[in-house]
């Protein structure tokens, strides 16, 4: 920093504003005894800005510090389970949700369900939504899984000594001829 020298106008605090022989006005620090207005004074220049953008850089840090622990504190809140929902079925299918009750994870401990809940898009906002089409999903594969029982079981060939099945009811066809 520079050294002014110059004829005291005022004293603020640790400021002293002076005159300067080249009749410009400065701003100063005073150090140790601060001097009467009128008197010849030499003291470090201080810039006119650097008080005020001293403070706005504390600001722009604090905040620019605020804005990354929050951004951060939600991208770490999303990801994060915060509630598990499990699904009573023959499988257990258990569901992680985060604290916007957006599911994060799906699991299952079956093999097959769990390549099943892959092929679904399980990435609604609403959970319940979610558990809907987890719900549907098992309700058609169960209707598929027994149709397709139902089949093998009429189609079996009479001659092997197995009765036919009538499809859909379990029971046997009785010859009506006799």
């Amino acid at each position: 920093m520079t050294e002014r020298k110059g004829i005291v106008i005022k004293t603020q605090g640790e400021k002293v504003y002076i005159l300067t022989d080249e009749g410009e006005f400065a701003t100063v620090k005073a150090s140790g005894a601060i001097p009467a207005p009128g008197d010849e004074f030499s003291g470090e220049y201080l810039s006119a800005k650097a008080a005020p953008l001293g403070k706005f850089r504390w600001i722009a840090s604090a905040a620019a510090i605020l804005i990354v622990f929050l951004v951060g504190g939600g991208a770490f809140a999303y990801n994060i389970p915060f509630s598990t929902k499990t699904l009573s079925t023959d499988p257990g299918v258990e569901l992680k949700t985060n604290v916007f009750r957006q599911v994060i994870s799906v699991s299952s401990q079956d093999k097959e369900v769990e390549e099943q809940l892959e092929n679904l898009d399980l990435k609604s906002p609403e959970l319940e939504k979610n558990v809907q089409s987890i719900i549907d999903n098992a309700r058609s594969k169960a209707a598929d899984h027994r149709n397709t029982q139902n089949e093998r079981k009429f189609n079996q060939n009479p001659d092997s000594g197995s009765p036919a099945v009538e499809k859909g009811t379990g029971s046997t066809l009785k010859d009506k001829g006799k």
